[in-house]
């Protein structure tokens, strides 16, 4: 980014181009350490153990903030300082450049104190809420998407920038002053330096003072405890596969990490099924483009396309392993082995399939198949999604991690979690093989067909083995 800009610099609009390689870092500075100043500040587990200790607290919220500082500098160094480095290299501006190095630890400065204003408003917030999982994976999602819409349209906006730099300086002038005023004091000028230095070292100064006088209330703060009034009312008696299954449920609503690395699959297919919806003619004009014989693919395009994107999906790769030092309550309750992986297969199948089955729809109206090419388009996800649940579930009972500290080391580090995806993508190579077989021989919706009945048979193996094996090598866990 910094390279790509680099005409502003030659263009004599060194500010503009500090400007926003400034605003780009502290915006990245402080998204990457806001959540870390909640949690390493006000939500460490610790902190009673540390209260509890003769340590003043004031020492205690500066080994906190250092930690903050340093993740800050992380995130924000990634843009200052090659836009720095980069500047040197174009403008080569002497002893001038000084102001380049004061303003870029400045900037560090100026994400800690809006991480810490940021962090202490999330504090304050999360003390109220009651559901912090699902924010925390909206909040996640959200900016995952905002990311990557910008990122993929990077090259077009420093593009639009640098052809109208002209325009882009004098807006910035009139409507962002203080934006101006921080990229003169980056491009060299030495008062603007010293003033917004200044600024920022006394915010730092208000933001600690601040800080020490709420740190202990939040810190020891649990919200306000509604008072229960109890009700009496009958308990409905549930059977047991529907509760272990609503146990399932619990525990997937309740980790964040295990919702965001082993369903995004699910939210891909509702925002494809969506799509196929409102752009079905944009889909249809594409395949057209390429050769118009092709449009009567469309329909095993699609269905490959959900097979994919189902295969993202492995809730139940790291869901033996999530049970933890806690699997012997499960062992211990008065149910069978089998019941209890069962209620791992459905949850799976409920967060899979269901929106599975919604983009199946979704494509068959969209494309107007033929009744048999519908069926198919339906039938082939179902049975491709339980063949990765079970597989997913067989490979962790073979590579189960029961010793982790933090569900993330089951989620994410573990050997049987990328075995479980190449495996998704091996039924995949699989699957299109078969079909590209066969369909040298017979009509499209028949090699589809045959590529749907090897993959059944493949799952039908695979669920007996893990019904008797794999039961069998449960209990001894």
């Amino acid at each position: 980014m910094s390279y790509s800009m680099r005409p502003l610099i030659t263009y004599g609009m060194s500010w503009l181009y500090f400007a926003i390689m400034g605003a780009t870092a502290a915006l990245f500075g402080v998204f990457g350490s806001v959540f870390n100043t909640y949690s390493s500040l006000y939500d460490a587990k610790d902190n009673d153990l540390l209260l509890s200790m003769p340590i003043p607290v004031r020492d205690i919220m500066a080994a906190r903030l250092i930690g903050v500082y340093l993740m800050g500098l992380m995130y924000s160094g990634v843009v200052v300082i090659p836009a720095v480095g980069v500047y040197f290299i174009t403008a080569h501006p002497g002893i001038s450049g000084i102001t380049a190095v004061i303003m870029a630890v400045m900037v560090t400065v100026l994400v800690l104190i809006l991480s810490c204003i940021l962090g202490w408003v999330v504090a304050k917030i999360a003390v109220k809420l009651k559901n912090k999982s699902i924010i925390t994976v909206i909040v996640s999602i959200a900016f995952l998407g905002g990311y990557y819409y910008v990122y993929f349209r990077a090259n077009e906006i420093i593009t639009g920038i640098v052809a109208n730099s002209a325009a882009v300086a004098a807006k910035v002038r009139t409507s962002a002053y203080l934006l101006y005023i921080f990229g003169k004091a980056f491009a060299g000028d030495v008062l603007p330096t010293i003033i917004i230095s200044l600024i920022i070292l006394a915010l730092l100064a208000a933001t600690w003072l601040i800080m020490s006088r709420t740190f202990l209330k939040l810190v020891t703060s649990s919200g306000k405890t509604a008072k229960a009034v109890y009700k009496e009312k009958t308990v409905k008696q549930q059977g047991t596969d529907r509760a272990l299954l609503r146990r399932e449920i619990n525990h997937f609503l309740s980790s964040p990490s295990y919702m965001l690395n082993c369903s995004l699959g699910a939210l891909f297919m509702i925002a494809v099924a969506v799509f196929s919806l409102i752009k079905s003619d944009w889909f249809i004009g594409v395949v057209t483009r390429m050769d118009e014989d092709l449009l009567e693919y469309a329909p095993t395009f699609a269905c490959l396309l959900l097979c994919l994107l189902s295969s993202m999906n492995i809730l139940t790769a790291p869901a033996i392993s999530l049970e933890g030092k806690s699997l012997w309550i499960a062992r211990s309750l008065p149910v069978t082995s089998w019941q209890i992986l069962r209620a791992k297969l459905k949850l799976h199948m409920l967060f899979t399939a269901v929106p599975a089955l919604i983009c199946s729809i979704c494509f068959c109206i969209a494309l107007k198949p033929e009744f048999l090419t519908a069926a198919v388009m339906i039938i082939l996800p179902q049975i491709f999604t339980l063949l990765c649940a079970v597989s997913g579930l067989r490979v962790n009972i073979r590579m189960p991690n029961l010793t982790w500290s933090s569900e993330s080391g089951a989620v994410k580090q573990s050997l049987g979690i990328m075995l479980a995806m190449c495996l998704g993508w091996a039924y995949i190579i699989v699957l299109i093989a078969v079909y590209l077989f066969a369909v040298q021989v017979l009509p499209n919706v028949f090699a589809l067909m045959i590529a749907t009945a090897v993959i059944a048979i493949i799952t039908v193996i695979s669920f007996s083995r893990l019904k008797r094996k794999g039961v069998k090598r449960f209990e001894t866990l």
